[in-house]
């Protein structure tokens, strides 16, 4: 298995930790639980920097996080989303080279969305950012 997939699947793991429904890149189910739901896309590895002697591609990947919730109450839907997103940052906050896979690993600042659906109560979410850095000998491993 790649290095790359060896993290992707290591944060996953991670994130399966936090209590609520964890996904990888699923689509969106039709209902949300009450506690929420947490969907880890893949995101993009990006154009790695490379040291040529010996050569090593350092790659700075971007996974993101969708955290959605739903609720009839707004203040309901705050809090539990902000919830979530407490628990994930202390989640990586807590072992920032994913038990020595990568060099860092950080969240960027998150997109906060709110969808409104006729007759359904409305959904809110935050797309996360999640920064993997990590080096490899080999752009494809």
């Amino acid at each position: 298995m790649s290095k790359r997939e060896n993290i992707l699947q290591a944060l996953f793991d991670r994130l399966k930790t936090l209590d609520i429904t964890v996904k990888r890149n699923e689509t969106l189910p039709q209902s949300i639980p009450e506690s929420g739901i947490v969907i880890m896309r893949d995101g993009k590895q990006g154009e790695p920097e490379f040291i040529l002697s010996p050569p090593i591609c350092i790659f700075k990947h971007e996974a993101e996080l969708e955290v959605i919730v739903q609720a009839v109450n707004p203040e309901v839907r705050d809090k539990i989303l902000d919830a979530i997103l407490e628990r994930i940052a202390e989640l990586l906050s807590s072992d920032v080279s994913l038990s020595g896979l990568t060099d860092f690993v950080y969240p960027k600042p998150p997109e906060i969305i709110e969808e409104y659906i006729e007759g359904a109560p409305t959904m809110k979410a935050a797309v996360i950012p999640v920064v993997l850095e990590y080096s490899t000998t080999n752009a494809l491993k």
